[in-house]
């Protein structure tokens, strides 16, 4: 079995992450990864606060393992509300994507007791090609 320092932090069997799948992911995929070993992630871009608070509860109806929520930070307004929502429902995982969702947003989250993993697609920017 490969197991790192990673598995233990997320409370997860095998360094798998999922990608958060905006449009394809949601809350049955998520439990599915989760329950396989893995760590499921829902996505957040393209739904409402309350279609958020219903996937977290409807994953949580699926799976007791270890799930996160990416938040894709597409404006401050936007990244605030999704981290507060984690927050309010003790999210214990958030992902980033796209870049930096703000130092205060992740300083909240991490006062909170949630672990923020920043997602990083590749080393190389597309700027420098």
């Amino acid at each position: 079995m490969f197991h790192t320092v990673l598995c233990d932090l997320l409370g997860i069997r095998y360094p798998i992450i999922q990608g958060a799948m905006q449009g394809a992911g949601g809350p049955r995929l998520v439990a599915a990864v989760s329950e396989a070993g893995g760590l499921g992630v829902l996505p957040t871009f393209g739904g409402t606060e309350k279609e958020l608070r219903d996937d977290i509860e409807n994953t949580r109806t699926l799976t007791k393992r270890p799930f996160a929520v990416n938040i894709t930070p597409i404006g401050r307004a936007f990244t605030e509300s999704r981290a507060a929502i984690c927050i309010e429902m003790r999210v214990p995982i958030v992902t980033t994507g796209r870049g930096d969702p703000g130092s205060n947003v992740v300083q909240q989250l991490k006062q909170a007791g949630t672990i923020v993993l920043p997602v990083v697609p590749s080393v190389v920017s597309n700027a420098w090609r």
